[in-house]
């Protein structure tokens, strides 16, 4: 997995630094791109009916996101 993710890095694409909160997509986006986080920490959440949010993951540096977009063109987040 680790060579993978050095791989990815190779792909050409554009550095995007997040401030605290911030949002990367939101479930039903269209999904466009992958992410690779390189320092810090990102927190995967769900908004569910009752109104709370559930953590669903805590990816991490080297961690991979919305990696499906490699697969499946035309899916969402």
């Amino acid at each position: 997995m680790e060579s993978m993710v050095r791989k990815l890095y190779e792909v050409p694409g554009r550095i995007r630094k997040l401030k605290k909160g911030e949002t990367v997509f939101s479930e039903g986006d269209e999904a466009q791109y992958f992410y690779i986080v390189r320092s810090g920490q990102i927190c995967v959440s769900k908004s569910v009916q009752s109104g709370r949010t559930l953590a669903l993951r805590l990816a991490q540096c080297g961690s991979i996101l919305g990696e499906q977009v490699l697969c499946h063109v035309g899916d969402t987040y």
